[in-house]
């Protein structure tokens, strides 16, 4: 898809928050050092009380030409950390709803038992925590800039996904093997 990307990959050593922010860093530092690029993401948890200071992990490194990718989640209805950041892209996932025949139906949210197995699937929702600033809070990197995502349904909160895309195991991706070998 891309021959020419460098892939670095930078691991955690446990799945404590410390030691996942400390991997941000690393990453930040590294995609940073690389000029620039995309990190991404497929943990996070719920949300809480001081996540609007950790969102400098992610904020400070918004000057390099760093884009932050992050899971929704897996837990249906809710925002999540650090998927609710506003300078994390939240990505969720969907399914694909096909007639008998296969062909397209529809498209729809991926999660909490429809479409998912054992209730997962993607999460999503309305932050509680993520809101908007006036004036612009600048240690955590709120302010003008983020307002396009505070004024969507009238909420001043931050909302998940961002962009969403086939995820179910159940509606996958159709392909087509030409190799008769």
């Amino acid at each position: 898809m891309a021959p020419g990307a460098a892939i670095i990959l930078v691991e955690a050593c446990s799945n404590s928050s410390s030691d996942l922010y400390f991997a941000e860093e690393v990453a930040g530092i590294e995609v940073s050092n690389a000029g620039g690029g995309d990190i991404s993401n497929s943990w996070g948890g719920g949300e809480y009380a001081g996540e609007v200071v950790d969102d400098n992990v992610f904020f400070r490194y918004y000057w390099s030409h760093i884009s932050y990718f992050a899971s929704a989640g897996d837990s249906g209805w809710g925002a999540g950390y650090p998927s609710s950041s506003p300078w994390v892209v939240s990505a969720g996932g969907t399914t694909i709803n096909r007639n008998a025949s296969q062909d397209f139906v529809s498209e729809s949210c991926w999660g909490n038992g429809v479409n998912a197995p054992n209730g997962s699937g993607s999460g999503g929702g309305v932050s509680a925590y993520e809101t908007w600033k006036s004036p612009p809070v600048f240690g955590d990197g709120m302010g003008p800039w983020t307002a396009f995502q505070y004024s969507f349904a009238g909420t001043g909160a931050r909302q998940t996904p961002d962009m969403s895309f086939d995820a179910s195991p159940a509606s996958g991706m159709f392909g087509y093997d030409t190799d008769e070998g």
